[in-house]
């Protein structure tokens, strides 16, 4: 936009910006030192919540004049040729493009830049009754759950703290169900917060266990060779992202994997 290019931004969740940002729960910290913002320029809060970092975007979107284009998730990307190299080496304007293909159609561009982060796509469970709709992978407003019994399945940042937030918005029970025996690898800040939780008794913690099945009224959970039902009304799945590989494949971008390294 600063260089007067023609461009267009699609996304494919139905509101803009945030992208997973918007599905954190309220006043969620999300923010906690001052950045560089291109085309706004410099935030000096040292914290900032969900809502006004998001609201700070709006606020550089609308100053630049960018219209981001919500609830149209691409599809496909491919090369075209609309044209050939008039000599050898020279390379004419309208020599290569790209198709991007949505479910509202089709656009030409001279450039596609890809920003499709991983947290678009949750990672599922793969276990009977997962599409029953008293399951969510999001925890946005934990107001929603007063009064019920949820399950949240994961031990990482997002896990803790929706299971935290669900439990301080009256939940009558939260469950936490996690594979492994503890949970290690969180913010120091939240790995307190959840130790307390469960002193208190306002999260319940079980370790080493998985989801079997989900029913509507109860989740049965497997540890070593028992299993067992918790009565349940609302499950929040916490696992993490699927990285879009296959997509990237379909389109032509390689990926290298490694493990282990920095």
């Amino acid at each position: 936009g600063k260089h007067g290019l023609a461009f267009e931004v699609l996304d494919q969740e139905p509101q803009a910006p945030g992208g997973a940002i918007n599905h954190y729960p309220r006043r969620k910290v999300v923010m906690t030192s001052p950045f560089e913002l291109p085309g706004y320029g410099r935030s000096e809060a040292t914290v900032l919540s969900k809502e006004q970092l998001v609201d700070l975007w709006l606020g550089a979107l609308a100053a630049n004049g960018i219209e981001v284009r919500c609830a149209e998730k691409v599809e496909d990307v491919r090369a075209v040729d609309v044209g050939m190299p008039a000599a050898r080496g020279a390379v004419p304007p309208d020599a290569g493009a790209f198709d991007v293909v949505t479910a509202k159609g089709v656009r030409r561009a001279r450039t596609a830049l890809l920003c499709v982060g991983r947290r678009g796509s949750p990672r599922r469970l793969d276990v009977p009754g997962e599409d029953l709709p008293n399951v969510a992978y999001r925890v946005a407003e934990p107001e929603q759950y007063a009064g019920s019994r949820v399950l949240v399945v994961g031990g990482g940042d997002a896990a803790i703290e929706g299971a935290i937030a669900v439990a301080g918005a009256g939940a009558a029970s939260v469950t936490l169900a996690y594979r492994q025996a503890a949970v290690a690898r969180v913010r120091e800040a939240n790995r307190v917060a959840f130790e307390q939780a469960t002193a208190d008794g306002r999260v319940r913690f079980e370790g080493e266990s998985q989801v079997v099945a989900i029913a509507p009224d109860a989740v049965t959970l497997r540890r070593g060779g028992t299993t067992w039902d918790v009565g349940n009304d609302f499950v929040i799945v916490q696992i993490g992202g699927v990285l879009p590989l296959e997509f990237l494949a379909r389109i032509g971008v390689s990926v290298e994997k490694k493990f282990g390294t920095a």
